[in-house]
């Protein structure tokens, strides 16, 4: 059985991130509707910490190297990720949306331009 994850066109890839960006909108607007107050309950910091938790695993298997992964700069589905190439060397920190284990887009693959990855980070992540 091969490890390898299917390929998706830049089409496809807008369409389930264009779903993404609505999930997510539609999600904010119902925490922020939902709770009077400005701070967190534990709960939603638990559902946030789970979401992060489920974010990075996404992105590790889209990873060369799963067990290098450094994370930083998570919020929900969207962060940055380090780890290694096929070379054995660090790729630099670049951004990912991680949303299901078969929507996983990091900055600069793909078939995006940066633009379109920007306007993607901008709408998901923002």
């Amino acid at each position: 059985m091969s490890n390898k994850a299917k390929t998706y066109t830049a089409a496809e890839w807008r369409i389930a991130l264009g779903i993404l960006v609505i999930f997510l909108v539609g999600l904010g607007i119902y925490q922020m509707t939902s709770s009077p107050s400005k701070t967190s309950k534990p709960s939603e910091q638990v559902t946030l910490a789970n979401m992060q938790h489920l974010s990075e695993g996404y992105v590790k298997a889209h990873l060369k190297d799963p067990s290098s992964a450094q994370f930083k700069n998570q919020r929900g589905v969207c962060g940055e990720v380090n780890s290694k190439n096929g070379f054995g060397g660090y790729t630099g920190f670049k951004r990912y949306i991680g949303a299901s284990q078969s929507l996983v887009v990091v900055e600069g693959e793909h078939g995006l331009t940066d633009v379109e990855f920007a306007k993607l980070w901008e709408q998901a992540c923002n």
